[in-house]
This record gives C-alpha cells, structure tokens and sequence, in this order.
C-alpha cells in the first residue's frame, strides 16, 4: 500500500469540495477552501485536513457569516482594515454531524483514497450545505447562540458563543434581529469579555457601548 501524504490529502480534500460546491455558486477562497458571496450573506466550507496523532484527519466544516454583523464587528475590532467577508457568524463542525467529540474522516493510503473522499462528497452535500442554507437566515443563527451552552466545552449541539469574538458575534446578532435577547446575552457573556488584556477589551467594551445605543448611530 503506498502511504498518502497530509499535504496532498489536503489538496485532494479541497478539490473535493470546490466540485461539489461549484454548481451552487461556490469559488475557490484564497485560503484554499470554498466561498459563496450573496451579496449580505456568505458561505464558507474548508477541509481541515492535518496530520495530527501520527494520523491523517479530514474534518470538514462550515460557515455563515452576514455582511451586517461584521461591519460592526470590524468598525470597532479592526477598524480601518477591509472586511473579510470569510469571516463566519456561525460555525458548525464534522463532530456536530458524526456526533462524536473527537470525529474526523480518516485516509492512510493511497488505496483509502476513493472511498474518504466519497465521504467528504457526500458530507459537504447531503449535511454540511443543507446546514448552511438553513441558517442563512440571522434570526435562526441567533436562535443557535440562545440555545448553545457555552460553558460546555466542544458540545456537540450548534455553536453559538465559545471565545470572545463568538461572543460579540452573538450579540450584535441580538441586537439586530432580537432585541429582547440582547440585554440576557451580554450577562451571559461578560465572562468571555471581561479577563481580555486592555486594548482588546478596550475595543469590546467600544463595541458594545455602541449596540447599548438606542437607536444605533451610523458607522
């Protein structure tokens, strides 16, 4: 059996995905993954592949993000910088489909090599994009934050807040599309805000002084 390399899984990973994807919109993303503009919503699905354990691991994901949330975000976290607009609202992971906490599609060989990408074909398009469309719309992103615990660590419910950014995500998401959810979540989530060293939390604290504001002042 000749062994198959994670640099070039990876590559086979991404093309996979890319040709599945591409009738529905997709591009190839400079980070090597796949992409969707809609124009205030885009799609984003990458491989994940590494070599990690002395194995390879193929772990898929997906991301919704809103052009109306990360102009807030990036006006206060990353002000004066472009808007990258592969930057995800909303995340969902190989595990959350294989219901497993340490899931991962695995490929040793050459030989291995049909039936692990077969898998990722058929993931990215019978779960991962299904996933993704359904939660193109902000309200249902929303509804997955108020949901997630975020105290538990690599749940296997939906991803809402999990880190800082996440965080600030959720709430500018409450704060547009929810507003009684608003004031419940930034209690929720001071214990993500507050141990942040001083510029940064600088900036989250400028952030949401601007979501506290009734109605919101133009950027």
């Amino acid at each position: 059996m000749t062994t198959v390399s994670a640099s070039k899984l990876e590559k086979l990973v991404d093309k996979t995905i890319l040709d599945s994807l591409a009738p529905f919109g997709f591009v190839k993303d400079e980070t090597g993954g796949s992409f969707c503009d809609r124009g205030d919503v885009y799609l984003y699905v990458g491989g994940l592949t590494r070599r990690l354990g002395g194995k390879n691991r193929i772990e898929p994901f997906g991301q919704v993000g809103f052009a109306s949330a990360n102009r807030i975000k990036f006006a206060f976290m990353e002000p004066g910088k472009p808007i990258r607009k592969a930057t995800g609202t909303f995340q969902v992971h190989y595990r959350h489909f294989a219901g497993e906490r340490d899931a991962y599609i695995g490929c040793e060989t050459e030989e291995e090599l049909p039936h692990a990408l077969e898998r990722v074909r058929d993931l990215t398009l019978h779960r991962l994009l299904p996933c993704l469309e359904k939660h193109t719309d902000p309200k249902q992103v929303l509804q997955a934050y108020i949901a997630h615990d975020e105290h538990q660590k690599n749940s296997l419910g939906l991803l809402g807040a999990h880190d800082y950014n996440t965080a600030l995500s959720g709430l500018i998401l409450a704060r547009l599309y929810g507003r009684e959810h608003y004031e419940p979540l930034k209690r929720r989530y001071q214990h993500f805000i507050e141990p942040l060293m001083p510029e940064l939390k600088e900036k989250a604290l400028k952030l949401i002084a601007y979501l506290d504001s009734d109605p919101l002042p133009s950027l």
